[in-house]
């Protein structure tokens, strides 16, 4: 049997993967699969080859954000599940490049790393001064 299923089996697991722009139709697997298997499935889906910055991120039952973790199975690992089964992940910047120019070359790797900067200084994750935020504000205009 292989990684991936159509079916609507109860043996299969749901997965619904969040990015900072889009929520991805929900990918179904089997339950035993890695934490790799579907990380790299949902980078094929959305595209991007600059994958070792990222992760996919879950809240466990205690509210605390956690990674999942590449190497094991996803069954292994303490991802709570949605009222109707299945389970959600948020694809994340996990890793920050030293030089942004160089390391980062696709614009779609780019464009995610904008976004979820941005939702970080809105919210008030990471601190940007009144000053930084109107150039990046400019920075952001002038890109469209």
């Amino acid at each position: 049997m292989g990684f991936f299923s159509s079916g609507g089996s109860g043996k299969y697991l749901h997965v619904k993967v969040s990015t900072m722009d889009a929520d991805l139709e929900k990918i179904t697997v089997e339950p035993d699969c890695t934490g790799r298997q579907l990380f790299d499935t949902v980078c094929r889906i959305i595209g991007l080859r600059e994958i070792w910055f990222f992760g996919l991120q879950f809240v466990n039952k205690k509210g605390i954000p956690c990674w999942l973790q590449m190497d094991k199975k996803i069954n292994k690992q303490e991802v709570p599940k949605q009222k109707d089964g299945s389970i959600h992940l948020i694809f994340l910047v996990k890793f920050y490049p030293e030089d942004v120019e160089e390391e980062l070359i696709q614009d779609i790797t780019r464009h995610l790393f904008f976004l979820q900067i941005k939702q970080s200084i809105l919210s008030m994750q990471l601190y940007c001064s009144a000053e930084a935020s109107v150039l990046l504000a400019s920075y952001a205009v002038q890109a469209i």
